[in-house]
């Protein structure tokens, strides 16, 4: 059995010619062998080209250009509860804000950064250093007691 080799290209008259042997009343995994790939790629090629023509046999892979529209809610219906319908809302939006670019994310925390860095610490740091004194001072044995 030869080597798979993935990320191969195949020309589009190559895909033509295999979604019709595959239709042709061959079959996919006939022909998907003595071509030398895969049935699922077959598959593929020959749903692209039921959808769009030849011309989907040359669509790029991923996500298409321009904007992505979020699915509608669905109109509220007796079956889904409220909750049902909020967890699909909150669902939504987690898409979105994960879709926002991580530029605003970085920029929104610089300012941010030295801020916690030259007052919150040291801050932090000195409140900690009166509050141990505090304890020490509180223990320590008194002159007037004599203990």
């Amino acid at each position: 059995m030869a080597a798979i080799r993935k990320n191969r290209q195949f020309p589009t008259a190559y895909k033509l010619k295999a979604t019709k042997l595959a239709e042709g009343g061959e079959g996919v995994l006939p022909v998907a062998r003595r071509l030398g790939i895969s049935r699922k790629l077959l598959h593929d090629w020959i749903k692209a080209r039921k959808a769009h023509g030849p011309e989907g046999l040359n669509r790029k892979r991923g996500p298409k250009p321009g904007p992505r529209k979020l699915k509608p809610l669905q109109p509220e219906s007796n079956k889904r509860s409220a909750l049902a319908q909020a967890n699909a809302r909150i669902a939504e939006l987690e898409r979105l804000v994960g879709r926002q670019p991580l530029g605003y994310v970085i920029v929104g925390g610089l300012p941010v950064s030295p801020l916690l860095t030259l007052f919150a610490t040291p801050g932090v740091c000195i409140y900690m250093d009166c509050l141990g004194g505090w304890s020490r001072r509180s223990r320590a044995p008194s002159a007037i007691t004599g203990t």
